[in-house]
């Protein structure tokens, strides 16, 4: 290959990639922008008072306060062992609330560090939709296809 060939090829592929590079740059920016508008709505909706939510309707989007009203299952919590907060170790503790007449919902107790017991009350809490199915993991099976719901402390 002679030396001019050379040339042209690099100056051709060093032109492409500065695209490439400047393709990226603008998609950063984009990103940014979709990002900070996500933490906006997010923000708004956290510092929103709750709202009222009968779970036979459509839930309210993502990150909504809402309020729940139903059977409160303090009796058998969920008991994650083996977690860690900040290096402390300790248990993590779901409850399962049973709003009347429709699928159950799971209610984030939050950490509790060792040798605590669970202790639960109810709150008010963040809704977050489990709409992103992992496919590692089986799927639930819920009463008339719902979506499984649960809250988040």
């Amino acid at each position: 290959m002679s030396d001019r060939r050379r040339i042209v090829f690099a100056s051709i592929s060093t032109l492409f990639l500065l695209g490439v590079l400047a393709w990226l740059g603008v998609w950063q920016l984009q990103r940014r922008e979709w990002k900070e508008n996500l933490l906006a709505n997010i923000h708004e909706r956290m510092t929103a008072p709750p709202v009222a939510w009968d779970t036979s309707t459509p839930p309210p989007p993502e990150f909504t306060r809402v309020t729940v009203s139903g059977d409160y299952r303090t009796d058998k919590p969920l008991l994650l062992y083996g977690r860690t907060h900040n290096e402390v170790p300790g248990i993590h503790v779901i409850a399962s609330l049973f709003p009347h007449g429709t699928i159950p919902v799971l209610i984030d107790e939050g950490f509790l560090p060792s040798p605590q017991t669970p202790e639960t009350a109810a709150s008010t809490t963040v809704l977050r939709t489990a709409s992103n199915h992992d496919p590692l993991a089986a799927r639930n099976g819920s009463v008339a296809d719902h979506q499984n719901r649960f809250f988040d402390t």
